[in-house]
């Protein structure tokens, strides 16, 4: 009986050989797994994560620290930004001295320069010191818009005036209250105007300019001008019209004398000195529905010869620099775009909810999107990374992350 066990033993064993060589040979070979993601910490941003939810801005790094914030009442604290440690995730210092109350603040809202935290609201402007984790100035700005940008010691933000006949660029240094105005507009037409989308560059000899879209509408109608203002020589440097479409919130990026943008189903790149038009792409024939996809408030990367972009669809789409032409897209991705890109070794870090990871190179996908769904849930941040310790930040609206970058990825 225990012969007759070991022949048929044996031949399941020899039959499995024949099996496994005729499939070697017949199947592509499978590729490696996935790189594992280490959560080192995890912190909730809610009273509890199984029942709420709360917006937060993106996280932001500060000399050892992690900052995010709450719609909820955390030990003690209404709508607090709350300071992490961010080696191990505990409560430094909780802070919520808002000048117009505990609101949401989310993504662009908030930006960071140095020791300075800016939070916009469409009536408010906070200024949080980040070494003292003490407000620094805090003023009240009729019809503000809800987003700030930085650049050179300065926070920019834009408002409509006079009823909706008029819409302004400000700014104010960062380390005290100063608001000047940089360019007021009066519409002349039956378009509403409206700022935002802004982006900075210098041109060739020093100056420093400021761009950004004017997304007028009216009726059924739109039209988006793109303005470009000398800021070194205080002056209006142009102004372009070649666009009759709705505008869309995707900054404007500057970069080797030219200006990147997208505005409905068309990105372009203009001069930078003229405003005239180098190309144009209207994603015919690339993606499959240009239009419902919302190029103009998705994603935009540049990289030294190449342009990212990823809206609402699957589609990741590469193009040339130099005249807008196709380089690759990778429709493999998941549908959605939550927050803008971060670079990291030569890869593409985003949240389309889930966590994507792209190579640079060539497009292609890195990880497994669905699995990083059902480790972290839907994120909705930014990819926020520490180069030096080689960890990257992000929330999904109820535990903040901090999470190791594998070495093999």
């Amino acid at each position: 009986m225990k012969s007759k066990r070991m022949f048929i033993l044996n031949s399941f064993f020899l039959v499995g050989i024949f099996f496994t060589s005729c499939c070697d040979r017949d199947e592509p070979t499978k590729p490696q797994s996935k790189p594992a993601y280490e959560i080192l910490w995890q912190r909730p941003i809610v009273p509890d994560p199984e029942l709420y939810f709360s917006l937060s801005i993106n996280p932001f790094l500060y000399k050892g620290m992690v900052i995010v914030s709450s719609e909820y009442t955390m030990e003690g604290v209404e709508s607090p930004l709350m300071f992490l440690d961010s080696a191990d995730g505990q409560i430094i210092d909780l802070w919520s001295d808002f000048i117009d109350g505990a609101v949401p603040y989310i993504n662009e809202s908030a930006s960071s320069e140095g020791e300075f935290l800016v939070l916009n609201t469409q009536r408010s402007v906070d200024c949080v010191n980040l070494e003292s984790r003490s407000r620094q100035w805090a003023s009240l700005i009729s019809r503000n818009h809800p987003y700030n940008y930085i650049y050179k010691g300065y926070v920019y933000t834009t408002i409509q005036y006079n009823g909706d006949d008029g819409a302004a660029v400000l700014r104010s240094p960062l380390d005290h209250e100063d608001w000047q105005t940089v360019y007021p507009f009066t519409r002349t037409d039956e378009y509403v105007p409206f700022f935002s989308a802004l982006g900075f560059g210098e041109t060739e000899d020093g100056h420093d300019i400021v761009v950004w879209k004017n997304r007028s509408s009216y009726t059924n109608k739109n039209q988006t001008d793109i303005f470009a203002y000398d800021l070194t020589a205080d002056s209006l440097l142009w102004r372009n019209r070649d666009f009759n479409v709705f505008g869309g919130i995707l900054p404007l990026q500057v970069d080797n004398q030219r200006v990147y943008g997208a505005v409905e189903r068309r990105v372009f790149c203009l001069d930078l000195m003229t405003g005239d038009s180098i190309w144009t792409n209207d994603f015919s024939g690339i993606v499959s529905k240009p239009k419902l996809y919302n190029f103009d408030q998705g994603m935009m990367y540049l990289s030294d010869y190449k342009v990212y972009l990823k809206g609402g669809g699957p589609e990741l789409v590469i193009l040339h620099k130099s005249d807008g032409s196709l380089f690759r897209t990778n429709d493999e991705l998941p549908d959605g775009i939550e927050d803008r890109v971060t670079y990291f070794e030569g890869k593409l870090f985003m949240s389309t909810q889930e966590l994507v990871i792209v190579d640079l190179l060539t497009g292609d996908l890195l990880n497994d999107p669905n699995a990083m769904l059902r480790t972290f849930g839907n994120i909705y941040s930014k990819i926020v990374i520490d180069p030096d310790r080689r960890v990257m930040y992000f929330h999904n609206g109820r535990t903040l992350f901090c999470v190791k970058i594998p070495e093999d990825l």
